[in-house]
């Protein structure tokens, strides 16, 4: 009992735990929150109106990471290598909004010129709801953008309690703020863009006014920005589309309300993002530390210790979602969807890989200067392709595709412990 206590006591004072502690209590916070999202737009908004906030959270996952230009990993690799200099923290913080707001800011003229265009990209009609919709879903992008990129000058600095927090802020409490004064899905998501864009300005300017930027050394700032981030964009690119993919495909291959409901199998494993990504959020920015540092059997203990966490973890998920998906199912939505129960419970087999994933992808992005985890990516990406061709041309069952995208997620982790074993067993020669 003695010894139990002692452990007990460290782990209580051991700084990188109480960081995966804050950080997984507020993610899984967040998840829960995303989960009563969908319920909500499914009681309040109607049947349509749900699978429409679903495809919105799929363009979300793809716009967003196109948008930042791989800039939310970059500013935090740059501000932890140089976590006293605050004043240079804000300069890289102006330096990536400068580049962020790029994309958004020709959609938004895109927008105004052409709306009709627009609404066809996205939703591929030109209705008069969804022309409002493409609004108050760039101006979500808008919102986001500058919220992720404050948050990553938070995670840099090591200060993951305030990450947290904000993070809670944009992805909880203003949707359901938002929710609670909206009619309609375009309220809804126009009032939380709103909540979001406002806080993050905020914090925004106070970063810089608190700690002036170097105007100077804007250029060199963004240059050291994009070298690290635009090669890593692909990555982010082919790993949402991975998950967009299943959906692209599936409507080709069987209908449009199959590929609806792996649409929500997908926003299924997105939910588990959020508990999820935080671990690499804090694997990066640790791991720039230690590689900076020469501390790699650290970081080795560090990364495989959390790694043995996560794994657990994420089977007592996968055990859980498994054996009451059902009664979310009915919980959540209503019977009728209890006859896809077998899509969603062939998905989620995907939870364990994306573990992997999410835990090691930290420690990959700080050591190797290429994009190895779009390089990853693009591979498992080819994978699913080559099994969805054979699927197609001899119209095989439901079963079969969807068990090629999970297996092609598991080629992703393995690629994942591959390259993480690699750095470890170079620096050991």
């Amino acid at each position: 009992l003695a010894k139990m206590r002692e452990k007990i006591k460290k782990l209580k004072g051991n700084k990188l735990v109480k960081d995966y502690s804050v950080t997984l209590l507020f993610s899984g916070l967040n998840a829960v929150v995303s989960f009563g999202l969908f319920k909500l737009v499914f009681n309040e908004f109607g049947e349509d109106e749900f699978y429409r906030f679903s495809m919105l959270k799929r363009l979300l996952g793809f716009l967003l990471p196109v948008s930042l230009l791989g800039l939310a990993v970059s500013l935090s690799k740059s501000v932890s290598k140089d976590v006293l200099n605050k004043k240079r923290h804000s300069t890289l913080l102006m330096a990536s909004l400068i580049l962020g707001f790029g994309l958004p800011l020709l959609s938004l003229f895109l927008y105004l010129f052409a709306p009709s265009f627009v609404s066809q990209l996205f939703w591929s009609s030109s209705s008069t709801e969804d022309i409002k919709l493409s609004f108050s879903l760039i101006f979500y992008i808008f919102s986001l953008v500058i919220g992720t990129l404050t948050y990553s000058v938070f995670r840099g600095q090591m200060k993951f309690l305030q990450a947290s927090i904000l993070e809670f802020f944009n992805l909880s409490i203003f949707p359901i703020l938002g929710f609670l004064f909206a009619s309609d899905l375009f309220q809804f998501i126009l009032y939380m863009s709103t909540g979001v864009f406002v806080l993050n300005i905020l914090l925004f300017f106070i970063l810089l006014f608190k700690h002036q930027p170097n105007l100077s050394q804007i250029k060199p700032n963004s240059s050291e920005l994009i070298s690290f981030g635009l090669p890593r964009l692909p990555g982010d690119f082919a790993f949402y589309f991975l998950l967009a993919l299943p959906a692209i495909i599936g409507i080709r291959i069987y209908s449009g309300e199959v590929a609806g409901v792996i649409s929500f199998g997908i926003s299924l494993l997105a939910l588990t993002q959020v508990v999820l990504q935080p671990v690499g959020v804090i694997s990066l920015t640790r791991a720039v530390h230690l590689i900076h540092s020469e501390q790699l059997p650290q970081l080795k203990k560090e990364t495989f210790g959390t790694l043995k966490i996560m794994l657990g973890f994420s089977f007592l998920l996968l055990i859980a979602e498994f054996l009451f998906l059902d009664i979310f199912i009915e919980l959540f939505f209503d019977s009728n969807f209890l006859k896809h129960g077998f899509i969603f419970r062939t998905m989620i087999l995907a939870i364990p890989s994306l573990t992997v994933f999410y835990s090691l992808r930290g420690v990959i992005d700080a050591y190797y200067h290429k994009p190895i985890v779009g390089n990853i990516s693009l591979v498992s990406i080819l994978f699913f392709g080559l099994c969805a061709g054979p699927i197609y041309f001899f119209e095989l069952d439901l079963v079969y595709f969807l068990i090629s995208f999970v297996l092609s997620l598991f080629l992703l982790s393995i690629l994942c412990f591959f390259y993480t074993r690699k750095i470890f067993s170079q620096e050991a020669k």
